[in-house]
């Protein structure tokens, strides 16, 4: 007979229901089995890792009693804490703290009155100490980890005024593991040539990336990008929707109808734009602007790697890394072309919502400007 579930080589505890076409995630934690099924092999996966069940915890009957009389162990400080305030989160956030619990789990039975810069102190040292057994790990250092423990703590001081943070800056220090290899962000007028250059043999890429300059925004912001924010008659589009990719996996999660700090933008189109955009859309009328042919959004990954690959072929990748530099560049070079602090503001967007509502005529006229004397000052081929 054959089997009805099909086991992932890769994802150890995960199969594939062939009757469902669902994925089925399961976990032993002290002995209890647990299980669940998912539509999506990235929410599979993801439950997998951080899945802590409610009434199963280390020691789970010495919790229920210590909280029964008045003696508050972290454990019921960090149930609490996903329950009532997780939720409030974009997903993004929430993603973030979600893959950062099983860091957290052995300070569960820690009393509050116990819960002391030592203890934190000796945790974060324990471990360094499994990392540094790994010789395949690429962490720097414990930051984020340490960030999401002293908000957790901050959230619950205010309610507990006898609560004191155990979280200090020299814990920071402490979970240190090795130096921050910092590439640079910026790049000069003749490397982001090179770099657009690069990709000239791939239109879609190419395409891609110069949006992504031109516009000074997020990368999320351009993968998000939607048919409907082109006005090629108005000679402009709007940056309002964001890609949101899962952390584990970089697959496409949701779309986000807000920028990161909550700004939408307008952006002239100049001519490049409007002659690479239009090539990339064709015939379609809605949907994401940069897709594949499906029109299935683009993963991360995918973003990186073309990136990655045109930074190595321009011979550029030891010097930058990641997608965030077109960002920095534009703002660079906008201020070359223009010699315009307003200018290069107009390009970026503004922080302040207000100043958004007040400038936005000014931003508009000052962003139109701006893009043609970059266009002018790059010189780029047709």
């Amino acid at each position: 007979m054959t089997s009805r579930y099909q086991s992932l080589k890769k994802y150890k505890g995960i199969r594939k229901d062939l009757k469902t076409n669902k994925y089925v995630a399961a976990k032993s934690i002290l002995g209890a089995r647990y299980s669940k099924s998912f539509l999506h092999l990235r929410d599979a996966i993801l439950w997998q890792k951080t899945f802590v069940p409610d009434e199963i915890r280390p020691e789970g009957s010495k919790i229920k009693a210590d909280v029964s009389s008045g003696e508050k162990v972290f454990g019921y400080v960090l149930d609490r804490y996903m329950k009532e305030y997780l939720p409030t989160l974009g997903t993004s956030t929430k993603q973030n703290r979600q893959l950062a619990l099983p860091f957290f789990n052995e300070l569960r039975d820690i009393r509050l009155s116990e819960f002391t810069p030592e203890v934190v102190s000796n945790h974060i040292l324990k471990k360094k100490k499994e990392m540094e057994g790994d010789l395949h790990h690429r962490r720097f250092n414990f930051d984020h980890e340490i960030k999401i423990l002293k908000s957790i703590c901050n959230w619950y001081a205010e309610e507990d005024y006898t609560f004191r943070n155990p979280v200090l800056k020299r814990h920071f220090k402490m979970g240190k593991m090795r130096e921050l290899v910092v590439k640079r962000k910026k790049m000069t007028k003749g490397e982001l040539l090179s770099f657009l250059n690069s990709l000239k043999e791939n239109p879609f890429w190419y395409a891609f990336a110069l949006t992504h300059f031109f516009c000074a925004g997020r990368v999320q912001e351009i993968a998000g990008l939607q048919i409907e924010s082109l006005d090629f008659q108005g000679s402009k589009l709007v940056i309002k929707d964001v890609a949101i990719w899962c952390k584990r996996t970089k697959h496409f999660l949701e779309l986000k109808e807000i920028p990161k700090n909550g700004e939408i933008r307008h952006v002239f189109l100049n001519d490049e734009l409007k002659r690479v955009l239009l090539k990339v859309i064709g015939e379609r009328k809605s949907g994401f602007v940069f897709c594949h042919p499906n029109g299935e959004p683009l993963k991360y990954r995918e973003i990186q790697y073309n990136y990655n690959k045109a930074l190595k072929k321009a011979d550029l990748d030891s010097e930058f890394s990641g997608t965030h530099f077109l960002r920095h560049s534009m703002a660079t070079i906008t201020r070359q072309a223009t010699g315009s602090l307003e200018a290069t503001q107009a390009v970026t967007g503004h922080k302040d919502q207000k100043l958004v509502q007040h400038y936005a005529a000014l931003d508009m006229s000052l962003n139109k400007n701006a893009l043609e004397k970059v266009s002018e000052f790059l010189a780029l081929p047709n």
